[in-house]
């Protein structure tokens, strides 16, 4: 079922949501997304000057990361167990609340522990971070689908918004307020950031709270609804069957062979060739055929097989990315001119190209004439998927080529990091739509926590296979 939640929701006569409501869902997506990876976002960027001021010059980036991708999974392999339940509310509760504690104790900890101390809580801290990321997107995610328009692409935009203005936040402040070269300025960076992301998290809470607000967003948190509707749909249907009957049996009295004829309609053949009473169906109010109830959940093998490729194309983007990109450029680039910050510049405009791309599925709301190039049919998402390892070959040529021309220039580098951050914000977006929208909404409770997991298998592989070069 790969129709659009718009499309679905008018059909089954839901709510059609305003220009403001469908505004202020669209705020609140991008700022869940926010909230899923800005400070962590925050923490990749101070790593490096933390390592020098706070851990005695010993790199723990790769340890960090596999604590908050730890704690990332083990809430999707626990949702997992709820895969016949919709979304619960405590999802973004609970989510909230442990950001805007571990905000709130991270510079303490790090600051004003010991050395053993302050690393052995670093990591504790990524992993609740990585807590509170997994249930905004195992939750967030198949939520966004299931309202009466699809926002999916909001909350993936505020993800890939999350990188840039981490960037902005802490460039701003290393080059005008902090140096981060002292242990003294590096304090004061982190108390800013970390603060800034706990006043966001409280704009989080505010955000759902109100929103809660609204039957059309609890809708999704009660199961019983869509239930009922089924169930009313049925006893219409039964009405009509029941109608149906009685003309029968009333031709059946004028008309024998009409009556035979009559009883044909209402058997199958069994597969000795007696006649056998179909089951109760639902019956389609507009076109009077039997639809499927897509309130009941399909055998794995069926839905799996639907979202399968969207799996793939989210680990694989993800794969190719972390594969190349911090490690082999810009890292490991050979530069014929070095700019001041050139690190922080490329790692900025990587940003800014994954948050272009993550917003590109989205401009089909603004003009479907234009923009629906940016809606790649699903059959073909995963060969473009696959088409990003062309990027491989400026990478290595960067990394393995000296002092030549174009190659080793700095604004090749920008170009190629910015295309390279649009492919990556784009395909992962329609990614995270198509895994959801491609299934019933029952079935969203298993392929959205599946899609943060293949992602996290994407992520840790590119990374891990990326030290051997």
């Amino acid at each position: 079922m790969a129709a659009d939640a718009a499309s679905v929701a008018s059909k089954e006569g839901a709510a059609v949501l305003s220009k403001s409501e469908s505004l202020l869902c669209s705020f609140f997506f991008v700022v869940a997304g926010l909230q899923s990876l800005l400070a962590w976002c925050m923490t990749l960027n101070l790593g490096p000057y933390m390592t020098n001021n706070f851990f005695e010059g010993e790199d723990y980036g790769n340890t960090l990361l596999a604590m908050f991708q730890v704690g990332c999974m083990l809430v999707q392999i626990a949702l997992l167990k709820f895969r016949n339940a919709p979304p619960k509310r405590w999802y973004f509760y609970v989510a909230g609340g442990v950001n805007i504690v571990t905000f709130i104790i991270y510079t303490p900890l790090v600051a004003y522990l010991p050395t053993r101390g302050a690393i052995a809580c670093i990591h504790l801290v990524c992993f609740f971070l990585g807590i509170g990321s997994g249930l905004l997107q195992g939750g967030g995610f198949p939520y966004s689908c299931s309202l009466p328009s699809n926002f999916a692409g909001f909350m993936s935009a505020g993800q890939g918004t999350a990188a840039l203005l981490a960037f902005i936040w802490n460039t701003f402040f290393a080059f005008v307020c902090f140096d981060l070269d002292t242990a003294e300025g590096l304090e004061k960076m982190a108390w800013s950031s970390y603060v800034f992301c706990a006043a966001l998290a409280v704009v989080y809470f505010a955000l759902f709270a109100y929103l809660q607000t609204k039957p059309w967003a609890r809708a999704p948190f009660e199961p019983k609804a869509p239930l009922e509707d089924v169930a009313a749909k049925s006893d219409r249907a039964m009405d009509g069957v029941q109608v149906a009957k009685s003309d029968r049996e009333g031709q059946y009295e004028l008309d024998q062979f009409a009556m035979a004829r009559t009883a044909q309609t209402s058997m199958t053949e069994s597969p000795d060739g007696a006649g056998a009473a179909k089951a109760p169906q639902v019956l389609d109010e507009e076109s009077g055929e039997v639809a499927d109830d897509t309130s009941k959940m399909r055998p794995a093998r069926e839905y799996m097989m639907d979202a399968l490729p969207h799996l793939l194309n989210i680990c694989i983007t993800f794969f190719i990315s972390l594969n190349n990109f911090p490690k082999i450029g810009p890292i490991s680039w050979n530069y014929n001119q070095q700019p001041a910050n050139h690190f922080l510049v490329i790692f900025g405009v990587y940003a800014l190209g994954e948050m272009i791309g993550r917003f590109l599925p989205d401009c089909t709301r603004l003009s479907s004439k234009y923009f629906s190039w940016t809606m790649i049919p699903p059959r073909f998402v995963l060969y473009f998927t696959f088409s990003r390892a062309i990027f491989y070959v400026p990478y290595f040529l960067g990394y393995k080529l000296h002092d030549t021309t174009v190659l080793n220039d700095f604004w090749w580098y920008c170009i190629v990091t910015l295309l390279f951050g649009i492919t990556h914000g784009w395909l992962t977006t329609l990614g995270f739509i198509y895994s959801l929208t491609s299934v019933r909404d029952c079935e969203r409770g298993v392929t959205g926590p599946l899609s943060v997991l293949f992602l996290s298998v994407g992520v840790l592989a590119g990374l891990y296979l990326a030290i051997a070069y």
